[in-house]
């Protein structure tokens, strides 16, 4: 029996390069071309790499660690008991945002790099005043 050698294709259907910059082609239906691609990755492929890097649930992620150090560093009016400071959990909630800066380094927006900065300086610096006694 003779034996055909299969030739094999392969096609790189990603919408972006290894170094970030937007490929020229863009796939709109598989190698088989029946099906399309779903919305989301249409718009995926339509958007900028400042609009992929830009993402809101990052920017709630951080205020959301950001009001709870304040809650701990007794800083926030309208809760339950305001005034009561726990160091111990806003230096842990501070420790968390510069662990997601270490590990989101490059991959951040601009207005995302500040965002992040800035909550931790001033984090920092309340933690300082607390821990001194100072209010």
């Amino acid at each position: 029996m003779e034996e055909k050698e299969k030739i094999i294709t392969v096609i790189d259907k990603r919408h972006f390069t290894k170094d970030g910059t937007r490929r020229n082609e863009v796939w709109n239906q598989d190698e088989k071309g029946g099906k399309e691609n779903s919305p989301l990755e249409e718009k995926a492929g339509n958007l900028t790499k400042e609009e992929i890097k830009s993402d809101s649930s990052f920017g709630e992620l951080v205020m959301f660690i950001v009001h709870n150090a304040l809650a701990a560093l007794g800083r926030l009016h309208g809760v339950p008991s305001p005034g009561e400071v726990n160091l111990e959990a806003a230096g842990t909630m501070i420790e968390w945002l510069e662990a997601v800066q270490r590990k989101c380094k490059g991959n951040l927006s601009k207005e995302e790099e500040k965002i992040l900065r800035n909550s931790i300086y001033e984090l920092k610096m309340l933690f300082i005043e607390a821990r001194q006694g100072k209010r």
